[in-house]
């Protein structure tokens, strides 16, 4: 396999294994996987040794039978990874593999079809997943021209294998508790998919893996609506008022619902109406709708994007697609149910008026510019995400959103008439009480940043309910990736330094979302204190 990924990884040879494990350490992402192959390689000894590896909470087992002294490749190594170990090598060969979903396997059987050099084994495993059969296929590797059965295979359990040398026992019909074989390399793969949560959360019964810390679950605490958060009326005869009361809401709720905002109530509700109709589809339906992107543009997911490496998982499913430029997205938006494009396309066109008429006032009021937003590229990548909360056996144990900022400029929220939105204030959680056709509007910790504080990016959550679906449609403005956030020069004086240094917004996101890390997002994000 190493030799196949060309040019990324060099030839493995004995001379040069130092510099080749380095490399598939930064590919592979598991220090301790490869620590162990390269003691099996420098220390030749008779030996079977068992560890338990662990790649983002999962558990990977590395089984070696040395049968004579080992030079790699010809060692006898079996490994066996899980789903995350393969999404996390496509997603790590980048530019070349895009993100592996299941709507975009397609596509990415075809690059990594290209990256290992085996035609016939993607074309058989394309074939399983797209048709979830039970299939048995005899796979022939090119290379080697040797041969291995593709054991009984489903849509959400695919098995893939790499050989290199014959001498070895039958296929393992249990992941769990793999045979020892004296091959050469074998590299089995399995593939889990996600299963939607709405497809099967009707069961009655909550799952352990809903199931929060004591520390963080809702309970059964009663969490009042809060009145006194501010609704602001765009409409307002006084702009410098309406500026104030903006900026005041900012610093400190971090919220405020507008009201007479200029988007037509009919399209709101229809937009919330094809929102509930798309949810409401069966899940294979919705996984067809969402797959006409190889690149994976319109992403369908359930808890997160980081489902496989997931401890707990969040009560939702979702649905999240750009929307700027229209023309280059909309024919990758799914096209059912009936009006979906049509109704969401003009519902974004309304938001991003809405979101450049909002952030104008807000620098009117910061003191900047008012094109300071999109003069330097830091609102124009809005994206539409769709959340489902189906109904929950056991709202005081699980969350469908845990406690975060937003990591965007401003989101503008369609929250419809089911309460579950609770912010962070003094400690306390408040609930935001759904208003008839008004937004809310909350502070992005991007823009907490740029306003040097003075604006807060308020921390929220979501809580579920036993009674009622709850369905929002929000709308996020994001900068540009290679966008460089800070704090404005304009707001930064010697008697009000900078708190937060300048970074690059794809830097932040994968230090807060893709992969978290407290200690690395401190350290891109905040100032050394004196």
């Amino acid at each position: 396999m190493t030799n196949m990924i060309q040019p990324q990884i060099p030839r493995l040879t004995k001379t040069n294994y130092d510099n080749w494990s380095i490399q598939m350490k930064t590919l592979l992402g598991s220090q301790d996987c490869w620590d162990i192959i390269e003691d099996g390689y420098t220390e030749p000894k008779n030996a079977a040794a068992e560890a338990a590896l662990a790649n983002e909470d999962k558990k990977f087992e590395l089984y070696k039978l040395l049968e004579s002294p080992p030079t790699l490749p010809t060692s006898g190594i079996r490994v066996w990874f899980e789903f995350n170990v393969v999404e996390k090598m496509a997603n790590m060969i980048q530019p070349q593999i895009p993100r592996l979903t299941k709507t975009n396997y397609g596509n990415w059987s075809i690059q990594m079809n290209v990256l290992l050099g085996s035609q016939d084994c993607w074309d058989i495993i394309e074939d399983c997943y797209t048709e979830p059969e039970k299939a048995a296929a005899e796979i022939t590797l090119a290379n080697e021209d040797k041969k291995e059965k593709l054991a009984t295979a489903t849509h959400e359990e695919i098995v893939v294998v790499i050989v290199e040398d014959t001498e070895k026992d039958s296929e393992p019909e249990d992941f769990n508790s793999p045979p020892f074989a004296s091959c050469t390399l074998s590299l089995y793969i399995q593939i889990e998919t996600m299963e939607l949560l709405s497809s099967w959360c009707s069961d009655g019964s909550l799952p352990e893996s809903y199931v929060m810390p004591l520390e963080i679950r809702p309970g059964d605490l009663i969490v009042p609506l809060e009145k006194s958060i501010p609704v602001i009326d765009l409409q307002h005869n006084d702009r410098n008022n309406t500026i104030q009361q903006i900026l005041k809401a900012g610093e400190e709720f971090g919220f405020f619902q507008i009201i007479n905002h200029g988007v037509s109530e009919d399209l709101m509700d229809e937009t919330m109406n094809v929102a509930e109709e798309f949810h409401a589809m069966p899940g294979v339906d919705k996984e067809r709708e969402c797959s006409k992107d190889p690149n994976g543009s319109c992403k369908l997911y359930t808890s997160s994007h980081v489902y496989p490496r997931e401890d707990i998982h969040l009560w939702r499913d979702a649905v999240m697609h750009p929307c700027r430029p229209l023309d280059q997205h909309i024919q990758f938006w799914p096209e059912n149910p009936t009006r979906y494009r049509e109704v969401v396309g003009a519902y974004s066109v309304e938001l991003w008026k809405l979101s450049c008429r909002i952030l104008e006032l807000i620098c009117e009021g910061l003191g900047l510019n008012i094109n300071y937003f999109s003069s330097n590229d830091l609102s124009q990548v809005p994206k539409i995400l769709i959340n489902h909360y189906p109904p929950c056996p056991e709202p005081s144990l699980t969350l469908g959103l845990f406690k975060h900022r937003d990591p965007t400029i401003i989101t503008i929220l369609l929250q419809g008439h089911i309460n579950g939105l609770q912010v962070l204030k003094d400690g306390r959680w408040i609930g935001i009480e759904p208003l008839p056709h008004a937004f809310v509007v909350n502070i992005g910790f991007l823009l907490q940043v740029i306003s040097n504080g003075k604006l807060n990016g308020a921390e929220h959550r979501v809580v579920t309910n036993s009674r009622d679906a709850r369905t929002t449609v929000s709308f996020f403005v994001y900068p540009c990736d290679d966008s460089l956030i800070g704090p404005a020069k304009a707001l930064v004086n010697a008697s009000n330094p900078a708190i937060y240094k300048a970074f690059k917004f794809s830097d932040f996101i994968n230090v807060s979302i893709l992969n978290h890390d407290d200690g690395a997002f401190k350290e891109l994000i905040y100032e050394p204190t004196p």
